[in-house]
């Protein structure tokens, strides 16, 4: 059985394109007029090899508007992206002690009985909802 060798940019890119680039992004817009004498924009970004989009216009203002707004989205794009593992760190997406105290079917407020103190363990070696004590289970 044959396979096929994964097609690169310049498969999707026809002669005669002219490359733009953005400097304060990643992105790329190949420009030309189609067939038809039309104005026509291919735009990529990063290491893509598929295009965002390929679209021919009604004329080279719509054209233009349709590079900027590209542009402009990538730079933003960029700096979300640049944002994102500052903000992660800073505000914690969950408090791992209550979700581990979750998924032993325990309230927050029930933590106690683990902790050590005899005076609010139930006499019967039992958990609050009839389960086994959950301290066997610790090492």
């Amino acid at each position: 059985m044959m396979r096929f060798a994964p097609l690169t940019r310049d498969f999707y890119i026809p002669k005669g394109f002219v490359k733009v680039t953005d400097k304060a992004s990643d992105a790329i817009v190949c420009v030309c007029t189609s067939a038809k004498d039309r104005p026509a924009a291919m735009a990529f970004h990063g290491k893509a090899q598929k295009p965002d989009w390929h679209h021919t216009f009604a004329g080279e203002a719509a054209r233009d508007l349709k590079i900027h707004e590209h542009f402009e989205g990538r730079r933003r794009w960029a700096e979300w992206k640049a944002g994102t593992p500052r903000r992660a760190q800073e505000t914690p997406r969950f408090r791992s002690r209550a979700y581990s105290l979750c998924l032993m079917g325990l309230r927050a407020d029930q933590y106690r009985l683990l902790s050590g103190d005899e005076s609010h363990r139930p006499p019967h070696g039992r958990g609050p909802r009839g389960q086994p004590d959950c301290r066997r289970y610790q090492q």
